[in-house]
C-alpha cells in the first residue's frame, strides 16, 4: 500500500497512522544522528539552541505522540489492522461495491468508513451505509459483517509507548523490548465504563450529601 500523493489521496485512518509512524521514525533517526554529532568531542562545529530545536522540534513531537497513542488505543481497530488485512477486506467487499459493478453498491466513502470503524454489529452498518435497508438485504448485511470480522486481525500491534522523559520506549509486561513492534494477545474492545449504573450513582451521591435522586434542581434566576 503506497501513498502516491498524500495531499490528493483519500487516506484511511490506518494509512494516516502509518504516515505518522514513518514521520516519527525519521525524526528519531535525525535526532540520534544529531546527538551523536554533538557528543563528538573532535567535531569543530558548535551547536546553538536553535540548532537543537531544528533537529528535534518539540511541536512535532507533541503532535506525534498523542496521535499515535489515540489510534493505537484498544477500542480502535487501527492497532490491529495491517496493509494485508485492509487489502483483503476491500477485495471481499468488491461484490457489494460500485467498483465491483453493483449500481447501488458501497461507495468509496462508505468502504473507507468501514475500514476505519470496522463495525461488528448490524446497527453500525446501518449508520455507515446510506439507506442500507433499501440497498442491501439482511443476509447481505450479515455477509458484510462476516467479511469485516474475518479480515480484522485479533492481535494488537503497538509501535511505541512514550516515557515521561519524552523518549520512546518499547515495553511488554513491564520489560523493555529490543525491537519496536510487538503484539498484545489479550485486549478488551469495550472501554471500561465502571460497574455502577445511573441509579446506583444517584443513590451514592445522595448518601454523600448531594441532591436526592428524586429532588429536582431549582432553576437559577437570571
Amino acid at each position: 500500500m503506497e501513498v502516491i500523493n498524500p495531499c490528493l489521496a483519500h487516506l484511511s485512518a490506518y494509512e494516516t497512522l502509518e504516515l505518522i509512524r514513518s514521520l516519527k521514525t525519521s525524526q528519531e533517526k535525525a535526532r540520534t544522528a544529531f546527538e551523536l554529532e554533538v557528543e563528538d568531542v573532535n567535531s569543530p562545529q558548535t551547536f546553538s539552541h536553535s540548532d537543537k530545536l531544528h533537529h528535534n522540534p518539540e511541536n512535532i513531537q507533541e503532535l506525534i505522540y498523542p496521535f499515535i497513542q489515540h489510534f493505537e488505543s484498544s477500542f480502535l481497530p487501527q492497532s490491529r489492522q495491517t496493509e494485508k488485512s485492509i487489502e483483503s477486506l476491500l477485495e471481499a467487499l468488491r461484490p457489494f461495491s460500485q467498483v465491483g459493478g453493483r449500481q447501488n453498491g458501497l461507495t468509496k466513502a462508505e468502504r473507507l468508513q468501514i475500514c476505519d470503524l470496522a463495525p461488528t454489529e448490524a446497527v453500525d452498518i446501518y449508520l455507515i451505509i446510506e439507506e442500507c435497508d433499501l440497498r442491501f438485504t439482511e443476509p447481505e448485511v450479515e455477509a458484510i459483517l462476516s467479511h469485516i470480522k474475518s479480515n480484522l486481525p485479533t492481535k494488537r500491534l503497538i509501535t511505541s509507548v512514550p516515557k515521561s522523559n519524552g523518549k520512546l520506549s518499547h515495553t511488554k509486561n513491564g520489560e523493555d523490548l529490543v525491537n519496536g513492534d510487538f503484539f498484545e494477545d489479550d485486549y478488551n474492545m469495550e472501554p471500561n465504563l465502571g460497574d455502577i449504573d445511573d441509579d446506583d450513582a444517584l443513590v451514592a451521591e445522595a448518601r454523600e450529601g448531594g441532591p436526592a435522586p428524586d429532588q429536582e434542581l431549582d432553576e437559577v434566576p437570571d
